[in-house]
């Protein structure tokens, strides 16, 4: 590694550039608080990181800034000015001061100066150790960041109010919903879609706004969540509650929700590719969500009891037997005939796809999970000495038989340059149809992640997001109108609840722990499923014309 000089001056381009390369140069902003400027070999531009000292601890934590402003003007989100730098720095401090001071032997400590921020850090972070998938913290931290953030999060608790929280609130649910498509970088301005024209498009604009109260109720809850267990955890006082006072929109929650006749059900099924037909039908039977059906295995059937156990998926479906009706039952008994119980229940053999186990990338301390492509292309660059790669050589090196190689080497260049950026670091340059390293092929290294004998063997199984075009091409196919595999849930309980089955043995069948959520998707169905069952279960008494006998 290259040696360090401590107390450089690095607050003005001139003083860096005048700086020896080779070396990292070190100011010192405070106790135990530095940032650090790399000053390459070469012409190219330096980069900005920090590092903070663990208290009564030989430990350091260390953290990428960006690229120094010393060839190219900054930006604040990959090329920084030294205060800019600064200003990072110093906000990655205070976080890790937080951090390190959250617990005491294992109890939370009151703190007088958290920010919204902190709250919603900390509510995430419990939310990936306790919760049954770890993954579901991501959305509420992606929707927080989105969402929440950008307003409230430097804002202190203790000056939060009631006025505020309501107008953050409103504005939530008055503006368009979130561009999506690629990945942001950080630092870059969330856009928005306009809504519909009310003039124009009443109806739409209506349905829109409806949606919008819907998404800002759910932000709230978020919110209330991250700051309701801070106060639980003794993190901010309990005396001063004004999120309490905030009221979700009422009568935005309940959507229309679709299911299919029992003759549109049979022409989806009729319409289905042969694999696709089975995953279509067990999800008809059972009301299953397509991640359980994906990773149920033949030994879940119990043709004993007629049931299937499925593992749950998402906050609101648990762990649980799914009672087959007869029908149901036949099904899955010719589905695991001669069959191991270790068999995935519903293979894709008609598509062989191999796993490869992820890799991670390790450039200047920032840890980048790169895909296998992304790894190939990276590799290529990294053995071309720092010369420019054109894109025809990585096309005939990785892909030579694909249709439309060059556009794959671009996406796939655009993808790795993004991650390296997402995480501070850009050691790809890019012209015309090449692309090179700007750094020493020394400085990468590439680890792997998982067993790679396990990843040799090919997967014959259904993935997230396997299922749109076929399903597409099922309800085109059956002339019927867009549906979802999610809607074969609707279906089944709707079904279930149209024959009169009672509202809390639907939700145990679809894995809830009550019947809110039954009531609140089918209301008007329950009741006739009410209805329905006291007719049908209740005594006869034989008393309605009796006559008093004297």
């Amino acid at each position: 590694m290259a040696q360090t000089s401590r107390s450089a001056r690095l607050d003005t381009k001139t003083k860096r550039l005048a700086l020896e390369r080779a070396k990292y140069h070190t100011a010192t902003l405070g106790d135990g608080c530095y940032v650090i400027y790399r000053h390459p070999k070469d012409d190219q531009a330096g980069t900005f990181s920090a590092r903070w000292r663990v208290p009564d601890s030989t430990s350091f934590l260390n953290s990428k800034i960006g690229e120094a402003d010393d060839t190219r003007a900054a930006d604040g989100v990959t090329v920084f000015s030294w205060d800019q730098a600064k200003k990072k720095a110093e906000d990655w401090f205070g976080r890790c001061a937080r951090e390190q001071n959250l617990k005491v032997d294992g109890e939370p400590l009151p703190s007088g100066d958290w920010k919204v921020r902190d709250v919603i850090s900390y509510y995430i972070s419990e939310a990936r150790a306790t919760r049954k998938d770890p993954l579901t913290a991501d959305d509420s931290e992606a929707s927080a960041n989105a969402n929440i953030l950008p307003i409230l999060g430097e804002t202190y608790v203790a000056k939060l109010t009631t006025t505020r929280l309501k107008k953050w609130h409103r504005d939530l649910a008055a503006r368009g919903k979130r561009r999506t498509g690629r990945k942001r970088l950080p630092g870059e301005e969330i856009e928005y879609l306009d809504l519909p024209d009310p003039k124009k498009e009443p109806d739409a604009h209506k349905k829109a706004i409806r949606a919008r109260k819907s998404s800002a109720n759910r932000e709230l809850a978020t919110l209330k969540a991250a700051l309701n267990l801070a106060v639980d955890d003794g993190m901010i006082p309990a005396n001063h509650r004004p999120w309490d006072r905030v009221k979700p929109f009422p009568g935005v929650k309940g959507q229309r929700v679709r299911f299919l006749t029992v003759d549109e059900q049979q022409a989806l099924v009729a319409a289905c590719t042969p694999e696709f037909r089975k995953l279509v039908q067990g999800g008809l039977y059972t009301g299953a969500r397509y991640g359980e059906l994906t990773e149920a295995k033949v030994g879940d059937f119990n043709p004993e009891v007629g049931s299937l156990w499925v593992n749950g998926k998402g906050v609101d479906s648990r762990p649980r037997y799914i009672f087959l009706t007869e029908e149901g039952e036949e099904f899955f008994k010719e589905l695991v005939a001669g069959r191991k119980n270790s068999d995935t229940l519903f293979p894709r053999h008609l598509v062989a796809r191999k796993v490869d186990a992820p890799r991670l990338v390790t450039f200047r301390g920032a840890q980048i999970r790169l895909s296998r492509s992304e790894l190939d292309v990276l590799a290529m660059l990294m053995g071309g000495a720092g010369r420019w790669v054109t894109y025809s050589e990585i096309e005939a090196e990785l892909w030579p038989t694909a249709g439309n190689a060059r556009k794959r080497v671009s996406n796939t260049l655009d993808q790795l340059r993004r991650k390296l950026l997402a995480v501070g670091v850009s050691p790809i340059a890019r012209q015309l149809e090449a692309a090179r390293l700007t750094c020493p092929a020394s400085e990468i290294a590439i680890s792997e992640i998982g067993n790679e004998s396990d990843t040799a063997k090919p997967k014959f199984k259904w993935i997230k997001g396997d299922a749109k075009a076929p399903m597409k091409a099922a309800y085109t196919k059956a002339k019927i109108e867009k549906l979802t595999f999610h809607e074969l849930r609707h279906t089944y309980a709707s079904g279930l609840l149209n024959g009169g089955i009672l509202p809390m043995v639907v939700a145990k069948q679809l894995g809830h722990a009550d019947t809110r959520m039954v009531q609140e998707h089918y209301g008007h169905l329950c009741e006739k499923a009410n209805r329905m069952a006291i007719r049908s279960q209740s005594p006869v008494l034989g008393i309605r014309g009796l006559q008093s006998q004297e």
